[in-house]
């Protein structure tokens, strides 16, 4: 477990690491850890959580992969949250009512297959140019003001609706971290032979209706969304 962990998700510590009792199956995919400054570049946001839209929040199923792009607008600090969480905003296309966080120009949101993470994608990954750069922490009904109303958000409540924000721990934040786990303590390694390892995605409680933690190995990690618009 992070040793950031305080059991508050807006504090950057809800990440752990698993270490598999065996090598990794041949069929697992492996991915770089994103170790350099994450920027406002477009994301691939994915995982398995519940599925809906934009105006009607999370009100399927989930179970089935899906990914859509967004993109990280500010970090935590900007509401006293760790500076390590990575925010973005669920922004309604042509709604500048929905600009949660002010952003100056909300262009790079309209594209058809912006999503949000919702319940259900904790601890699952965003990438950025192919390289894990966040991992799901949790979804908000939030502004930059610290008052969610409607609008910004097409709802107050914290499930995924247009105007609301995601945020994902910053895997570059924790890299260092991430990696000291790979090293094999004694005992281990004779329990693994080669003392190959692999992390896995945990995940562990929900805040504000998600939470998170992290995934796989070899300077890589996991895989696994959302709600398109």
């Amino acid at each position: 477990m992070n040793p950031g962990w305080t059991g508050d998700a807006t504090q950057g510590g809800d990440l752990a690491v698993l270490r598999l009792s065996s090598i990794a199956p041949a069929f697992a995919t492996g991915y770089r850890l994103y170790d350099d400054v994450p920027t406002t570049a477009p994301i691939v946001i994915a995982g398995y959580g519940i599925s809906g839209t934009g105006l009607t929040g999370a009100n399927g199923s989930f179970g089935s992969l899906r990914a859509g792009r967004n993109q990280y607008v500010v970090t935590g600090s900007v509401f006293s949250w760790s500076s390590t969480l990575l925010v973005g905003e669920f922004y309604q296309d042509g709604v500048p009512s929905t600009n949660a966080l002010g952003v100056l120009d909300p262009t790079p949101y309209f594209a058809a297959d912006e999503v949000d993470i919702s319940h259900g994608d904790s601890g699952g990954p965003s990438f950025l140019n192919g390289e894990l750069v966040g991992v799901h922490d949790l979804g908000i009904c939030l502004t930059s003001g610290g008052v969610c109303a409607t609008p910004p958000s097409v709802n107050s409540a914290n499930n995924s609706y247009f105007g609301q924000l995601f945020a994902d721990v910053s895997v570059s934040a924790n890299v260092d971290w991430i990696e000291a786990q790979m090293v094999p303590e004694p005992a281990l390694c004779l329990l693994v032979g080669l003392g190959l390892f692999m992390m896995a995605g945990v995940s562990r409680r929900r805040a504000e209706g998600a939470s998170a933690i992290c995934c796989t190995g070899n300077r890589s990690l996991g895989e696994n969304s959302k709600e398109r618009s």
